[in-house]
């Protein structure tokens, strides 16, 4: 997370949401404890947060909570999370893990899978994309944010905008 989702998301979402747009960190060191990311999601609020990336599994629940109260918003990580809160949950990741397992399935078949090796996937080998379809974000998300989330989706895809890492 730290050296690839943090650094994709100040370069992709915060970049692009303008001056003055900073990214604040937490971690919850868990992945359940949902009053204490709620917690930290009330920090982060205090200090003019609009939007939280949310990546605390069972613990994002907090994170929504926390957001619902204070009318700001949740981006979601992995899988689409816009039916847990309509209109506060406003973005959520997709990771393929089908895809992910066939390629390295098909690798270690092959034997071409390095035993302890690291291969990074994102955006531009379809591991990683965004629910753009999902009726939520079609009603609560602006056209025009849309587009510019799919142009800058497009741009990661065919290597115009490279995020995060240099990995």
């Amino acid at each position: 997370m730290n050296n690839d989702i943090r650094p994709g998301f100040a370069d992709g979402f915060a970049a692009s949401a303008g001056e003055g747009a900073r990214v604040e960190f937490r971690v919850l060191g868990n992945w359940f404890d949902a009053e204490k990311a709620r917690e930290l999601a009330d920090s982060i609020i205090r200090q003019e947060g609009d939007v939280i990336l949310a990546i605390a599994g069972s613990g994002n629940q907090g994170v929504v909570a926390a957001a619902e109260s204070a009318g700001t918003y949740v981006l979601w990580y992995d899988s689409p999370g816009y039916e847990y809160a309509p209109g506060t949950v406003l973005g959520s990741s997709l990771v393929n893990i089908d895809v992910l397992t066939a390629e390295m399935l098909a690798l270690a078949i092959d034997g071409e899978l390095d035993y302890g090796s690291t291969r990074y996937r994102g955006i531009a080998e379809n591991a990683v994309d965004y629910a753009r379809q999902e009726t939520e974000y079609l009603q609560f998300v602006p056209e025009d944010i849309r587009a510019a989330m799919d142009d800058l989706i497009d741009a990661v895809k065919n290597g115009e905008l490279v995020l995060g890492s240099d990995n």
